[in-house]
């Protein structure tokens, strides 16, 4: 029983006991913009995304920011400098979490909105060419309009030509 007690005793306290930073080592989650950047494959936009994306509780969440892979997590974790440490009490890290979600919730926001002003300004951008309108349906319906107006002209013609015959006398409708 008390073996049972001292493991999980052990098993609870391990977290703890490794997440706590060493002298020289670099606090993931409190650590500047230049600190950052001491770690392999971090540059100031990384560095920039880390500090966006905290807190963390492990070093293995760096995956989740963006530009992080697996082969750069490796490297940092070989590396050795980088640490999880322990500073913050849980009420600090739950209002940091509350301002992390209300900072990504007005991004999204931000997104929408320009968004919908782009989808705006490409609605007005409709500009009608002549290639544009000289589609094939409309010049179907340009070809029936010159029909049309070809028939009106031969009426016209025969009409003239059946005057200029009553004038001379030839009518033949008598």
């Amino acid at each position: 029983m008390k073996r049972i007690l001292v493991l999980a005793l052990f098993l609870l306290l391990i977290p703890r006991i490794f997440a706590e930073c060493e002298s020289g080592q670099i606090d993931i989650n409190s650590a500047s913009l230049k600190e950052l950047d001491q770690l392999y494959g971090i540059g100031p936009s990384r560095a920039q995304a880390i500090i966006n994306a905290r807190p963390f509780d492990s070093i293995n969440e760096l995956i989740d920011v963006i530009g992080i892979g697996e082969i750069t997590l490796q490297k940092i974790k070989s590396q050795g400098l980088a640490c999880v440490g322990n500073e913050k009490d849980d009420d600090e890290k739950d209002e940091r979490k509350e301002e992390i979600s209300i900072k990504k919730e007005e991004k999204d926001y931000n997104l929408q909105k320009t968004e919908i002003i782009q989808k705006a300004i490409n609605i007005e951008k409709i500009v009608l060419t002549p290639k544009s309108i000289k589609t094939e349906e409309n010049n179907e319906r340009l070809d029936k309009n010159n029909l049309a107006g070809y028939g009106f002209v031969i009426f016209c013609v025969l009409l003239l030509i059946l005057f200029l015959r009553k004038k001379k006398g030839k009518n033949e409708f008598r």
